[in-house]
C-alpha cells in the first residue's frame, strides 16, 4: 500500500510539472505566432505604402469609404506630401483597415516630422518595419511602420 501511495504521488509530481511546461511552451508558440503575423502584416502594409499610388491613385482627395487601399508613392519609394498628409489625417480606425491591419495598432514615421497613427506604449508587442524612401523630392531616409499589440 505505501508503495502505492509512493508511485501515485511522483506520478502527480511528474504530471503536474509537465502540465506547466506545456502551459509554457503553448504561450511562447502563441506570441511567436503573434509576432509572425505583425511581421508578415507590417512588412505588406509599408510595402504597399511605399511602393503604390495607392487605389485610386488619387484617394487623397476622396474619402476614406472609396479607398480601396492607401499608397504614398508618387513613384516607387518617392512619397507624395499629399498623401502622406492625408494619411496622418484619415480616420485611424478606417485606415488601418484599408491597410489590412486587422486588430494591430500602426504608427508610421519618416524621420522627426512626419507621422501618422498612434505610437505604441511601453508594454505593446512590437513589430517595426524601415525601408528607404525618398520625400519631397529631396530627402532620403528610413521610413518606418510600427505594428504592435497592447499586451494584457
Amino acid at each position: 500500500m505505501l508503495d502505492f501511495a509512493l508511485g501515485m504521488m511522483v506520478f502527480l509530481l511528474v504530471l503536474v510539472f509537465v502540465s506547466g511546461q506545456f502551459d509554457v511552451k503553448l504561450g511562447e508558440a502563441r506570441e511567436d505566432g503573434l509576432v509572425w503575423d505583425m511581421e508578415a502584416r507590417a512588412g505588406f502594409a509599408l510595402g504597399t505604402l511605399l511602393r503604390s499610388p495607392g487605389s485610386p491613385s488619387g484617394w487623397e482627395g476622396l474619402g476614406i469609404e472609396s479607398v480601396d487601399y492607401p499608397g504614398l508613392a508618387d513613384t516607387d519609394r518617392r512619397l507624395s506630401q499629399a498623401k502622406v498628409a492625408a494619411l496622418g489625417a484619415a480616420d485611424y480606425n478606417r485606415i488601418k483597415e484599408k491597410m489590412g491591419l486587422g486588430d494591430y495598432g500602426f504608427f508610421f514615421s519618416f524621420g522627426d516630422d512626419v507621422n501618422a497613427g498612434v505610437a505604441p506604449d511601453a508594454n505593446a508587442a512590437l513589430v517595426v518595419v524601415e525601408r528607404v524612401a525618398t520625400y519631397d523630392g529631396e530627402t532620403i531616409g528610413a521610413a518606418r511602420l510600427s505594428v504592435y499589440r497592447p499586451r494584457g
